[in-house]
């Protein structure tokens, strides 16, 4: 009892509370925050980046909601059962594509990938609402 009580009410309202900050690609209520980068033990020029994505009404995770980067490279990653992702990707600049089926998705442009660091990036996405109409 306790533990569903935690998850429906005090998770999402622990989320809901905390302010978006460093948020990039505001678009249609959908956006991204941009938390700082992190040291990683890597001998490489890799970094990566990784996060979670979120209903932005509801704070809930997105299951199975697709990260994708643009450019020359089809990389792209699906959420697991938390609504975490994880990309290794070569240092440097990219833009990235957050999408799920039923919301509004966000593009974000620009972000720097420095040598052998973590960039953690969340994003909200907003439902789409759909109207039927009848005749």
């Amino acid at each position: 009892m306790y533990k569903l009580v935690l998850n429906i009410f005090i998770i999402p309202l622990i989320l809901a509370c905390s302010g978006p900050q460093n948020i990039i690609g505001d678009t249609k209520d959908s956006y991204a925050r941009l938390h700082p980068a992190k040291k990683i033990s890597s001998a490489d020029n890799y970094s990566i980046l990784k996060g979670k994505m979120y209903d932005a009404t509801f704070k809930r995770t997105l299951i199975v909601a697709l990260v994708k980067v643009r450019g020359d490279t089809t990389i792209e990653a699906k959420t697991n059962f938390d609504g975490s992702y994880a990309i290794r990707l070569p240092n440097g600049k990219f833009d990235l594509d957050f999408s799920y089926l039923g919301y509004n998705s966000l593009s974000v442009e620009g972000i720097e990938l420095s040598p052998s660091h973590s960039v953690k990036i969340d994003a909200f996405l907003k439902p789409t609402i759909v109207l039927n109409e009848k005749k």
